[in-house]
Protein backbone atom coordinates (compact mmCIF):
# COMPACT_ATOMS: atom_id res chain seq x y z
CA UNK A 1 0.00 0.00 0.00
CA UNK A 2 1.61 3.36 -1.11
CA UNK A 3 1.75 6.65 0.80
CA UNK A 4 -1.20 8.11 -1.10
CA UNK A 5 -3.35 5.13 -0.27
CA UNK A 6 -2.24 5.31 3.37
CA UNK A 7 -3.20 8.99 3.47
CA UNK A 8 -6.61 8.40 1.90
CA UNK A 9 -7.27 5.47 4.22
CA UNK A 10 -6.45 7.58 7.26
CA UNK A 11 -8.73 10.35 6.01
CA UNK A 12 -11.47 7.80 5.35
CA UNK A 13 -11.22 6.45 8.90
CA UNK A 14 -11.43 9.94 10.35
CA UNK A 15 -14.51 10.79 8.25
CA UNK A 16 -16.20 7.48 9.08
CA UNK A 17 -15.92 7.98 12.83
CA UNK A 18 -17.28 5.23 14.94
CA UNK A 19 -20.69 6.45 16.13
CA UNK A 20 -22.35 3.22 17.12
CA UNK A 21 -23.15 1.87 20.55
CA UNK A 22 -22.88 -1.88 21.02
CA UNK A 23 -25.22 -3.78 23.35
CA UNK A 24 -23.40 -7.02 24.11
CA UNK A 25 -24.97 -10.14 25.56
CA UNK A 26 -21.89 -12.17 26.34
CA UNK A 27 -23.40 -15.40 27.68
CA UNK A 28 -26.47 -17.56 27.36
CA UNK A 29 -29.63 -16.23 28.98
CA UNK A 30 -30.11 -18.21 32.18
CA UNK A 31 -33.48 -19.42 33.44
CA UNK A 32 -34.15 -20.63 36.95
CA UNK A 33 -34.04 -24.37 37.67
CA UNK A 34 -37.38 -26.17 37.73
CA UNK A 35 -38.23 -28.53 40.60
CA UNK A 36 -39.14 -31.91 39.08
CA UNK A 37 -39.79 -33.87 42.28
CA UNK A 38 -38.85 -34.00 45.94
CA UNK A 39 -38.89 -37.18 48.06
CA UNK A 40 -38.44 -37.88 51.75
CA UNK A 41 -36.91 -41.18 52.85
CA UNK A 42 -37.45 -42.68 56.31
CA UNK A 43 -39.18 -45.48 58.18
CA UNK A 44 -41.67 -44.84 60.97
CA UNK A 45 -39.32 -46.18 63.64
CA UNK A 46 -36.40 -43.91 62.63
CA UNK A 47 -35.52 -40.84 64.69
CA UNK A 48 -33.81 -39.22 61.70
CA UNK A 49 -32.11 -39.97 58.37
CA UNK A 50 -29.57 -38.13 56.21
CA UNK A 51 -28.43 -38.48 52.59
CA UNK A 52 -24.67 -37.92 52.31
CA UNK A 53 -23.75 -39.14 48.79
CA UNK A 54 -25.39 -39.64 45.38
CA UNK A 55 -23.94 -41.89 42.65
CA UNK A 56 -25.66 -42.29 39.26
CA UNK A 57 -26.37 -45.77 37.82
CA UNK A 58 -26.29 -46.80 34.17
CA UNK A 59 -30.03 -47.55 34.22
CA UNK A 60 -30.86 -43.92 35.03
CA UNK A 61 -31.33 -44.51 38.75
CA UNK A 62 -29.08 -43.67 41.69
CA UNK A 63 -27.47 -45.11 44.81
CA UNK A 64 -27.85 -42.94 47.91
CA UNK A 65 -25.32 -43.30 50.69
CA UNK A 66 -26.53 -42.09 54.06
CA UNK A 67 -27.25 -42.84 57.68
CA UNK A 68 -30.20 -43.39 59.99
CA UNK A 69 -30.77 -43.54 63.74
CA UNK A 70 -33.25 -45.75 65.60
CA UNK A 71 -32.10 -44.59 69.01
CA UNK A 72 -30.06 -41.66 70.34
CA UNK A 73 -26.36 -41.56 69.41
CA UNK A 74 -26.46 -44.85 67.47
CA UNK A 75 -26.35 -44.40 63.68
CA UNK A 76 -26.45 -47.03 60.95
CA UNK A 77 -25.10 -46.80 57.38
CA UNK A 78 -27.75 -46.94 54.64
CA UNK A 79 -27.43 -47.71 50.93
CA UNK A 80 -30.64 -46.96 49.04
CA UNK A 81 -31.22 -47.75 45.37
CA UNK A 82 -33.80 -45.54 43.62
CA UNK A 83 -35.07 -45.17 40.06
CA UNK A 84 -34.97 -41.99 37.97
CA UNK A 85 -38.22 -40.80 39.59
CA UNK A 86 -36.83 -41.19 43.11
CA UNK A 87 -38.82 -44.31 44.01
CA UNK A 88 -37.04 -46.81 46.28
CA UNK A 89 -36.05 -50.07 44.54
CA UNK A 90 -34.03 -51.67 47.33
CA UNK A 91 -32.16 -50.76 50.49
CA UNK A 92 -29.44 -52.16 52.74
CA UNK A 93 -28.61 -51.18 56.30
CA UNK A 94 -25.21 -51.78 57.90
CA UNK A 95 -25.23 -52.03 61.70
CA UNK A 96 -22.32 -53.87 63.30
CA UNK A 97 -22.68 -54.71 66.99
CA UNK A 98 -25.09 -51.82 67.53
CA UNK A 99 -22.18 -49.36 67.23
CA UNK A 100 -22.51 -45.73 66.16
CA UNK A 101 -21.52 -45.72 62.45
CA UNK A 102 -21.86 -42.56 60.38
CA UNK A 103 -21.57 -42.12 56.62
CA UNK A 104 -19.68 -39.11 55.30
CA UNK A 105 -18.96 -40.04 51.66
CA UNK A 106 -19.16 -42.90 49.17
CA UNK A 107 -17.44 -43.87 45.92
CA UNK A 108 -17.96 -46.56 43.30
CA UNK A 109 -15.47 -49.45 43.36
CA UNK A 110 -13.89 -50.91 40.17
CA UNK A 111 -15.84 -54.18 40.60
CA UNK A 112 -19.21 -52.40 40.54
CA UNK A 113 -19.64 -52.19 44.31
CA UNK A 114 -19.53 -49.27 46.73
CA UNK A 115 -17.09 -48.05 49.37
CA UNK A 116 -18.23 -45.82 52.23
CA UNK A 117 -16.09 -43.78 54.60
CA UNK A 118 -17.11 -42.11 57.84
CA UNK A 119 -16.80 -42.79 61.56
CA UNK A 120 -17.40 -45.72 63.91
CA UNK A 121 -17.73 -44.33 67.43
CA UNK A 122 -14.44 -42.33 67.43
CA UNK A 123 -12.46 -44.14 64.71
CA UNK A 124 -12.14 -43.56 60.98
CA UNK A 125 -14.28 -46.14 59.16
CA UNK A 126 -14.18 -47.71 55.67
CA UNK A 127 -16.80 -50.25 54.56
CA UNK A 128 -16.76 -52.09 51.22
CA UNK A 129 -20.10 -53.30 49.73
CA UNK A 130 -20.63 -55.44 46.64
CA UNK A 131 -22.96 -54.54 43.77
CA UNK A 132 -25.91 -55.99 45.69
CA UNK A 133 -25.11 -53.67 48.62
CA UNK A 134 -23.86 -56.56 50.81
CA UNK A 135 -20.96 -55.83 53.15
CA UNK A 136 -17.65 -57.35 51.94
CA UNK A 137 -15.19 -55.96 54.48
CA UNK A 138 -14.87 -53.22 57.03
CA UNK A 139 -11.81 -51.47 58.50
CA UNK A 140 -11.27 -48.90 61.22
CA UNK A 141 -8.26 -46.72 61.96
CA UNK A 142 -7.54 -44.46 64.88
CA UNK A 143 -6.07 -43.90 68.28
CA UNK A 144 -7.09 -42.35 71.56
CA UNK A 145 -8.50 -39.19 69.92
CA UNK A 146 -11.32 -38.63 67.44
CA UNK A 147 -10.57 -39.84 63.90
CA UNK A 148 -12.92 -39.20 60.97
CA UNK A 149 -13.07 -40.13 57.31
CA UNK A 150 -14.67 -37.29 55.33
CA UNK A 151 -14.17 -38.09 51.64
CA UNK A 152 -13.07 -41.10 49.56
CA UNK A 153 -11.92 -41.62 45.95
CA UNK A 154 -10.43 -44.57 44.01
CA UNK A 155 -6.64 -44.63 44.39
CA UNK A 156 -4.21 -44.39 41.49
CA UNK A 157 -2.81 -47.90 41.21
CA UNK A 158 -5.74 -49.54 43.01
CA UNK A 159 -7.40 -49.29 46.39
CA UNK A 160 -8.92 -46.17 47.94
CA UNK A 161 -7.70 -42.84 49.26
CA UNK A 162 -9.48 -41.26 52.23
CA UNK A 163 -9.08 -37.78 53.67
CA UNK A 164 -10.26 -36.52 57.02
CA UNK A 165 -9.16 -35.61 60.52
CA UNK A 166 -7.11 -37.35 63.17
CA UNK A 167 -6.76 -36.47 66.82
CA UNK A 168 -3.79 -38.78 67.29
CA UNK A 169 -1.66 -38.74 64.12
CA UNK A 170 2.03 -38.76 65.01
CA UNK A 171 1.16 -37.38 68.45
CA UNK A 172 -0.51 -34.29 66.99
CA UNK A 173 -3.86 -33.13 65.62
CA UNK A 174 -3.77 -33.35 61.83
CA UNK A 175 -5.59 -33.25 58.53
CA UNK A 176 -4.88 -36.70 57.12
CA UNK A 177 -4.76 -38.49 53.79
CA UNK A 178 -4.33 -42.27 53.60
CA UNK A 179 -4.45 -45.03 51.01
CA UNK A 180 -6.02 -48.42 51.73
CA UNK A 181 -5.52 -51.54 49.56
CA UNK A 182 -8.36 -52.85 47.39
CA UNK A 183 -9.02 -55.85 49.65
CA UNK A 184 -8.83 -53.76 52.83
CA UNK A 185 -6.26 -56.13 54.33
CA UNK A 186 -3.59 -54.87 56.70
CA UNK A 187 -2.54 -51.34 57.51
CA UNK A 188 -2.86 -48.33 55.18
CA UNK A 189 -0.31 -48.35 52.34
CA UNK A 190 0.67 -44.79 53.26
CA UNK A 191 -0.54 -41.94 55.48
CA UNK A 192 0.16 -38.22 55.28
CA UNK A 193 -0.71 -35.63 57.92
CA UNK A 194 -0.69 -31.83 58.11
CA UNK A 195 -0.94 -30.25 61.60
CA UNK A 196 -4.17 -28.31 62.21
CA UNK A 197 -6.21 -26.94 65.09
CA UNK A 198 -8.62 -29.11 67.08
CA UNK A 199 -11.51 -30.83 65.22
CA UNK A 200 -10.58 -29.37 61.86
CA UNK A 201 -8.80 -30.86 58.85
CA UNK A 202 -9.59 -32.12 55.37
CA UNK A 203 -13.27 -32.19 54.38
CA UNK A 204 -13.19 -33.07 50.69
CA UNK A 205 -10.95 -34.80 48.18
CA UNK A 206 -10.59 -34.75 44.38
CA UNK A 207 -8.78 -37.23 42.16
CA UNK A 208 -6.56 -35.56 39.54
CA UNK A 209 -4.53 -37.24 36.77
CA UNK A 210 -1.34 -37.65 38.82
CA UNK A 211 -2.52 -37.43 42.42
CA UNK A 212 -5.03 -35.82 44.75
CA UNK A 213 -6.25 -32.40 45.95
CA UNK A 214 -7.65 -32.12 49.49
CA UNK A 215 -9.36 -29.08 51.04
CA UNK A 216 -10.70 -28.03 54.41
CA UNK A 217 -9.42 -25.71 57.12
CA UNK A 218 -6.35 -25.53 59.34
CA UNK A 219 -7.83 -23.14 61.90
CA UNK A 220 -11.24 -21.51 62.27
CA UNK A 221 -10.11 -18.64 60.03
CA UNK A 222 -7.46 -20.40 57.90
CA UNK A 223 -8.45 -22.15 54.67
CA UNK A 224 -6.50 -25.30 53.82
CA UNK A 225 -5.71 -26.81 50.40
CA UNK A 226 -3.02 -29.35 49.56
CA UNK A 227 -1.85 -31.36 46.57
CA UNK A 228 -0.38 -34.85 46.85
CA UNK A 229 1.21 -37.07 44.22
CA UNK A 230 0.16 -40.67 43.53
CA UNK A 231 2.45 -41.96 46.32
CA UNK A 232 1.03 -39.58 48.90
CA UNK A 233 3.97 -37.17 48.95
CA UNK A 234 3.05 -33.53 49.43
CA UNK A 235 3.46 -31.38 46.31
CA UNK A 236 2.24 -28.14 47.89
CA UNK A 237 0.22 -26.93 50.86
CA UNK A 238 -1.61 -23.62 51.08
CA UNK A 239 -2.83 -22.28 54.43
CA UNK A 240 -4.76 -19.10 53.64
CA UNK A 241 -5.61 -16.78 56.55
CA UNK A 242 -8.88 -14.83 56.21
CA UNK A 243 -10.72 -12.37 58.42
CA UNK A 244 -12.03 -13.40 61.82
CA UNK A 245 -15.01 -15.70 61.77
CA UNK A 246 -15.38 -19.37 60.93
CA UNK A 247 -14.16 -20.16 57.41
CA UNK A 248 -13.56 -23.39 55.54
CA UNK A 249 -13.45 -25.01 52.12
CA UNK A 250 -16.19 -27.66 51.92
CA UNK A 251 -15.81 -28.93 48.36
CA UNK A 252 -13.28 -29.38 45.57
CA UNK A 253 -14.12 -30.67 42.09
CA UNK A 254 -11.69 -31.44 39.26
CA UNK A 255 -12.94 -29.84 36.04
CA UNK A 256 -10.29 -31.20 33.68
CA UNK A 257 -7.78 -29.15 31.69
CA UNK A 258 -5.67 -28.35 34.78
CA UNK A 259 -8.55 -26.62 36.58
CA UNK A 260 -10.40 -27.06 39.89
CA UNK A 261 -13.40 -25.41 41.49
CA UNK A 262 -13.47 -25.02 45.27
CA UNK A 263 -16.40 -23.85 47.39
CA UNK A 264 -16.80 -22.96 51.05
CA UNK A 265 -17.47 -20.06 53.37
CA UNK A 266 -15.42 -17.09 54.49
CA UNK A 267 -16.92 -15.67 57.64
CA UNK A 268 -20.58 -15.13 56.69
CA UNK A 269 -20.30 -15.31 52.88
CA UNK A 270 -20.28 -18.16 50.37
CA UNK A 271 -16.92 -18.44 48.60
CA UNK A 272 -16.19 -20.00 45.18
CA UNK A 273 -12.88 -20.01 43.31
CA UNK A 274 -11.31 -21.53 40.21
CA UNK A 275 -7.69 -22.57 40.67
CA UNK A 276 -5.14 -24.48 38.63
CA UNK A 277 -3.30 -27.58 39.80
CA UNK A 278 -0.45 -25.40 41.10
CA UNK A 279 -2.88 -23.79 43.54
CA UNK A 280 -2.99 -20.46 41.69
CA UNK A 281 -6.37 -18.69 41.75
CA UNK A 282 -7.84 -17.77 38.34
CA UNK A 283 -10.88 -16.05 39.82
CA UNK A 284 -12.76 -16.01 43.09
CA UNK A 285 -16.12 -14.63 44.18
CA UNK A 286 -17.86 -14.09 47.50
CA UNK A 287 -21.65 -14.09 47.68
CA UNK A 288 -22.75 -11.91 50.57
CA UNK A 289 -26.54 -12.22 50.21
CA UNK A 290 -26.79 -15.55 52.07
CA UNK A 291 -27.85 -15.53 55.72
CA UNK A 292 -25.72 -17.75 57.97
CA UNK A 293 -24.33 -20.10 55.29
CA UNK A 294 -22.82 -23.52 56.00
CA UNK A 295 -22.55 -26.95 54.34
CA UNK A 296 -21.74 -25.49 50.92
CA UNK A 297 -22.10 -27.91 47.98
CA UNK A 298 -21.18 -27.29 44.34
CA UNK A 299 -21.44 -29.16 41.04
CA UNK A 300 -20.63 -28.36 37.42
CA UNK A 301 -23.49 -27.72 34.97
CA UNK A 302 -23.59 -27.28 31.18
CA UNK A 303 -23.55 -23.49 31.64
CA UNK A 304 -21.42 -23.06 34.78
CA UNK A 305 -22.04 -24.19 38.34
CA UNK A 306 -24.86 -24.99 40.77
CA UNK A 307 -24.55 -24.10 44.46
CA UNK A 308 -26.49 -25.35 47.47
CA UNK A 309 -25.93 -24.45 51.12
CA UNK A 310 -27.70 -24.36 54.45
CA UNK A 311 -28.91 -21.05 55.85
CA UNK A 312 -29.21 -20.23 59.53
CA UNK A 313 -30.69 -16.80 60.07
CA UNK A 314 -33.85 -15.34 61.55
CA UNK A 315 -35.40 -14.72 58.13
CA UNK A 316 -34.41 -18.04 56.55
CA UNK A 317 -33.63 -20.64 59.24
CA UNK A 318 -32.73 -24.14 58.04
CA UNK A 319 -33.48 -23.60 54.36
CA UNK A 320 -31.51 -24.47 51.26
CA UNK A 321 -29.99 -21.49 49.46
CA UNK A 322 -29.70 -22.54 45.82
CA UNK A 323 -27.87 -20.62 43.10
CA UNK A 324 -26.60 -20.93 39.56
CA UNK A 325 -23.33 -19.35 38.47
CA UNK A 326 -21.89 -18.65 35.04
CA UNK A 327 -18.49 -20.08 34.10
CA UNK A 328 -16.97 -16.80 35.32
CA UNK A 329 -18.69 -16.87 38.71
CA UNK A 330 -21.49 -14.42 37.90
CA UNK A 331 -24.55 -15.10 40.04
CA UNK A 332 -27.27 -15.78 37.46
CA UNK A 333 -30.08 -16.97 39.77
CA UNK A 334 -30.62 -17.67 43.47
CA UNK A 335 -33.50 -18.48 45.80
CA UNK A 336 -34.36 -20.08 49.14
CA UNK A 337 -35.89 -23.55 49.04
CA UNK A 338 -38.00 -25.37 51.62
CA UNK A 339 -40.13 -24.05 54.46
CA UNK A 340 -38.31 -21.91 57.03
CA UNK A 341 -37.40 -23.84 60.16
CA UNK A 342 -37.97 -27.22 58.50
CA UNK A 343 -34.47 -28.56 59.15
CA UNK A 344 -33.35 -28.45 55.51
CA UNK A 345 -29.62 -29.14 55.23
CA UNK A 346 -27.91 -30.09 51.95
CA UNK A 347 -25.07 -32.62 52.26
CA UNK A 348 -24.49 -33.53 48.61
CA UNK A 349 -25.29 -32.31 45.10
CA UNK A 350 -24.92 -34.08 41.75
CA UNK A 351 -25.03 -32.37 38.36
CA UNK A 352 -25.39 -34.27 35.08
CA UNK A 353 -24.69 -33.30 31.45
CA UNK A 354 -28.40 -33.09 30.56
CA UNK A 355 -28.97 -30.34 33.14
CA UNK A 356 -30.35 -32.65 35.85
CA UNK A 357 -29.42 -31.51 39.38
CA UNK A 358 -29.96 -33.67 42.48
CA UNK A 359 -29.65 -32.15 45.95
CA UNK A 360 -29.55 -34.57 48.88
CA UNK A 361 -29.61 -33.95 52.60
CA UNK A 362 -32.30 -33.84 55.26
CA UNK A 363 -35.53 -32.07 56.11
CA UNK A 364 -38.52 -32.30 58.45
CA UNK A 365 -41.56 -34.20 57.18
CA UNK A 366 -44.38 -35.49 59.40
CA UNK A 367 -42.58 -34.03 62.42
CA UNK A 368 -39.53 -36.24 61.84
CA UNK A 369 -36.12 -35.44 60.40
CA UNK A 370 -35.97 -37.45 57.16
CA UNK A 371 -33.60 -37.90 54.27
CA UNK A 372 -34.55 -35.49 51.51
CA UNK A 373 -33.69 -35.70 47.81
CA UNK A 374 -34.88 -33.12 45.29
CA UNK A 375 -34.44 -33.21 41.55
CA UNK A 376 -34.16 -29.96 39.59
CA UNK A 377 -33.91 -29.47 35.86
CA UNK A 378 -31.95 -26.66 34.28
CA UNK A 379 -33.77 -25.36 31.18
CA UNK A 380 -31.91 -25.33 27.89
CA UNK A 381 -30.07 -21.99 27.72
CA UNK A 382 -31.17 -19.60 25.04
CA UNK A 383 -28.73 -19.15 22.18
CA UNK A 384 -26.15 -16.39 22.73
CA UNK A 385 -26.84 -13.24 20.76
CA UNK A 386 -25.02 -10.03 19.94
CA UNK A 387 -27.14 -6.95 19.33
CA UNK A 388 -25.61 -4.09 17.37
CA UNK A 389 -27.29 -0.68 17.61
CA UNK A 390 -26.23 1.08 14.39
CA UNK A 391 -26.20 4.87 13.94
CA UNK A 392 -26.88 6.76 10.69
CA UNK A 393 -23.81 6.99 8.47
CA UNK A 394 -20.76 4.77 8.71
CA UNK A 395 -20.06 2.21 11.42
CA UNK A 396 -17.15 -0.20 11.84
CA UNK A 397 -17.99 -3.35 13.70
CA UNK A 398 -17.24 -7.05 14.19
CA UNK A 399 -18.81 -10.04 15.93
CA UNK A 400 -17.53 -12.31 18.65
CA UNK A 401 -20.01 -15.00 17.58
CA UNK A 402 -19.76 -17.33 14.61
CA UNK A 403 -23.16 -16.56 13.05
CA UNK A 404 -25.73 -19.31 12.60
CA UNK A 405 -26.46 -17.86 9.14
CA UNK A 406 -23.17 -16.44 7.81
CA UNK A 407 -24.55 -15.55 4.34
CA UNK A 408 -24.34 -11.76 4.07
CA UNK A 409 -27.74 -11.35 2.42
CA UNK A 410 -29.40 -13.56 5.05
CA UNK A 411 -27.69 -11.84 7.98
CA UNK A 412 -28.81 -8.36 6.92
CA UNK A 413 -32.20 -9.25 5.40
CA UNK A 414 -34.13 -7.52 8.21
CA UNK A 415 -32.27 -4.22 7.62
CA UNK A 416 -32.82 -4.46 3.87
CA UNK A 417 -36.53 -5.13 4.40
CA UNK A 418 -36.82 -2.00 6.54
CA UNK A 419 -34.81 0.05 4.02
CA UNK A 420 -32.16 1.15 6.54
CA UNK A 421 -29.05 -0.53 5.09
CA UNK A 422 -27.09 1.28 2.37
CA UNK A 423 -23.77 -0.54 2.08
CA UNK A 424 -21.52 -3.15 3.71
CA UNK A 425 -17.81 -3.24 2.82
CA UNK A 426 -14.86 -5.31 4.00
CA UNK A 427 -11.18 -4.31 4.25
CA UNK A 428 -10.46 -5.57 0.74
CA UNK A 429 -13.04 -3.32 -0.93
CA UNK A 430 -15.65 -6.01 -1.59
CA UNK A 431 -19.18 -4.84 -0.84
CA UNK A 432 -22.90 -5.52 -0.66
CA UNK A 433 -25.20 -2.81 -2.07
CA UNK A 434 -28.86 -3.79 -1.56
CA UNK A 435 -30.22 -1.02 -3.82
CA UNK A 436 -28.10 -2.37 -6.68
CA UNK A 437 -28.84 -5.98 -5.72
CA UNK A 438 -25.09 -6.58 -5.88
CA UNK A 439 -22.91 -8.55 -3.48
CA UNK A 440 -19.40 -9.90 -3.99
CA UNK A 441 -18.75 -10.40 -0.29
CA UNK A 442 -18.21 -14.02 0.73
CA UNK A 443 -19.81 -15.37 3.91
CA UNK A 444 -19.39 -13.34 7.07
CA UNK A 445 -15.91 -13.84 8.52
CA UNK A 446 -16.04 -13.35 12.32
CA UNK A 447 -12.27 -12.77 12.47
CA UNK A 448 -12.63 -9.59 10.41
CA UNK A 449 -14.17 -6.18 10.89
CA UNK A 450 -16.57 -4.51 8.42
CA UNK A 451 -17.82 -1.07 7.38
CA UNK A 452 -21.59 -0.62 7.39
CA UNK A 453 -23.41 2.49 6.17
CA UNK A 454 -26.92 3.13 7.48
CA UNK A 455 -29.63 5.45 6.14
CA UNK A 456 -31.08 5.74 9.64
CA UNK A 457 -30.68 4.19 13.09
CA UNK A 458 -31.48 0.48 13.39
CA UNK A 459 -30.28 -2.62 15.20
CA UNK A 460 -29.11 -6.03 14.07
CA UNK A 461 -29.37 -9.19 16.16
CA UNK A 462 -26.77 -11.87 15.43
CA UNK A 463 -27.13 -15.32 16.96
CA UNK A 464 -24.43 -17.96 16.90
CA UNK A 465 -21.70 -19.78 18.74
CA UNK A 466 -19.27 -17.74 20.90
CA UNK A 467 -15.73 -17.76 19.57
CA UNK A 468 -13.09 -18.76 22.15
CA UNK A 469 -11.11 -15.70 23.18
CA UNK A 470 -7.74 -17.20 22.21
CA UNK A 471 -8.79 -18.35 18.69
CA UNK A 472 -5.93 -17.36 16.33
CA UNK A 473 -6.66 -14.65 13.71
CA UNK A 474 -4.53 -14.97 10.56
CA UNK A 475 -2.98 -11.66 9.51
CA UNK A 476 -1.34 -10.91 6.16
CA UNK A 477 1.30 -8.33 5.42
CA UNK A 478 -0.22 -4.89 4.89
CA UNK A 479 -3.58 -3.56 6.08
CA UNK A 480 -6.52 -5.48 7.47
CA UNK A 481 -9.48 -5.07 9.82
CA UNK A 482 -9.70 -7.49 12.74
CA UNK A 483 -12.39 -8.41 15.24
CA UNK A 484 -11.92 -8.15 19.00
CA UNK A 485 -12.96 -11.30 20.94
CA UNK A 486 -12.20 -10.75 24.66
CA UNK A 487 -15.09 -9.89 26.97
CA UNK A 488 -12.91 -7.60 29.08
CA UNK A 489 -11.45 -4.39 27.70
CA UNK A 490 -7.70 -4.31 27.11
CA UNK A 491 -5.21 -1.65 26.14
CA UNK A 492 -3.85 -1.89 22.60
CA UNK A 493 -0.43 -2.87 23.99
CA UNK A 494 -1.90 -5.77 25.96
CA UNK A 495 -4.33 -6.87 23.24
CA UNK A 496 -1.67 -6.97 20.52
CA UNK A 497 1.21 -8.16 22.69
CA UNK A 498 1.86 -11.38 20.76
CA UNK A 499 2.22 -9.52 17.39
CA UNK A 500 4.29 -6.62 18.78
CA UNK A 501 7.31 -7.25 16.53
CA UNK A 502 5.25 -7.50 13.31
CA UNK A 503 2.77 -4.69 14.02
CA UNK A 504 3.52 -1.30 12.46
CA UNK A 505 0.41 0.58 13.53
CA UNK A 506 -3.09 -0.09 14.87
CA UNK A 507 -6.02 2.32 14.39
CA UNK A 508 -9.60 2.57 15.55
CA UNK A 509 -12.59 4.03 13.72
CA UNK A 510 -11.98 7.50 15.12
CA UNK A 511 -8.45 7.80 13.77
CA UNK A 512 -6.77 7.16 17.13
CA UNK A 513 -3.73 4.93 16.89
CA UNK A 514 -1.14 2.76 18.60
CA UNK A 515 2.56 2.73 17.58
CA UNK A 516 4.27 -0.23 19.25
CA UNK A 517 7.80 0.90 18.33
CA UNK A 518 7.18 4.26 19.99
CA UNK A 519 5.20 2.76 22.88
CA UNK A 520 2.51 5.34 22.14
CA UNK A 521 -1.27 4.91 22.12
CA UNK A 522 -4.22 7.29 22.33
CA UNK A 523 -6.74 4.57 21.42
CA UNK A 524 -7.98 3.83 24.91
CA UNK A 525 -9.13 0.29 25.66
CA UNK A 526 -10.32 -2.07 22.94
CA UNK A 527 -13.98 -3.17 23.08
CA UNK A 528 -15.92 -6.19 21.92
CA UNK A 529 -17.95 -5.62 18.77
CA UNK A 530 -15.55 -3.05 17.31
CA UNK A 531 -13.26 -3.58 14.30
CA UNK A 532 -9.64 -2.37 14.33
CA UNK A 533 -7.23 -1.55 11.48
CA UNK A 534 -3.81 -3.17 11.66
CA UNK A 535 -0.82 -2.67 9.38
CA UNK A 536 1.67 -5.54 9.49
CA UNK A 537 5.24 -5.83 8.21
CA UNK A 538 4.87 -9.61 7.95
CA UNK A 539 2.18 -12.27 8.11
CA UNK A 540 1.48 -13.80 11.52
CA UNK A 541 -1.31 -14.89 13.87
CA UNK A 542 -2.99 -12.64 16.43
CA UNK A 543 -3.99 -14.42 19.65
CA UNK A 544 -5.73 -12.32 22.29
CA UNK A 545 -4.68 -12.96 25.90
CA UNK A 546 -7.09 -15.18 27.80
CA UNK A 547 -6.82 -14.48 31.55
CA UNK A 548 -9.00 -17.48 32.48
CA UNK A 549 -7.50 -19.99 30.08
CA UNK A 550 -10.87 -20.56 28.42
Amino acid sequence: MNQCTDFLLTRLIRIFALLSFFLLITAPVFAEPVEVWSHFYSAQNERYRMIKAIIPLQNGGYILGGLRALEPNVNDITLTQINADGDVIAESVFDQNNADEQTEDMTKSPDGGWVVTGTRVRDLLIVKFNEEREMVWTRTWGGAGLDQGKSIVPAIGGGYVVCGFSGAYDDTIAAILMRYPEDGEGDPIWIQGIPVAASLGFIDLALIPDGYIAVGNARSNVLLAARFDAEGDTVWTHKIPVEAGFSTLYRVRYLGENRLVVAGIINASVYVAIMNLDGEIEWSERYENVIGPSEVEITETPTGFFLACRTNGRAHPDQWWLATLSENGELTWSDYFGAAGSGNIPFCVLGQPDGTILVGGMGIQEERMQGRLTRFQLPEPEAPVQILALSPGWNIYSTYLSPDSPNIRDMFASLVERGTLRLIKDGSGRFYAPLLNFCNLPNWNPSQGYFINMAESDSLTVSGVPIPIDTPIVLNRGWGIVAYYPENELSAADAFANIHDALIIAKDGGGRFYLPDQNFSNMGNLRRGVGYYLKMNAGCQLVYPNPQGR
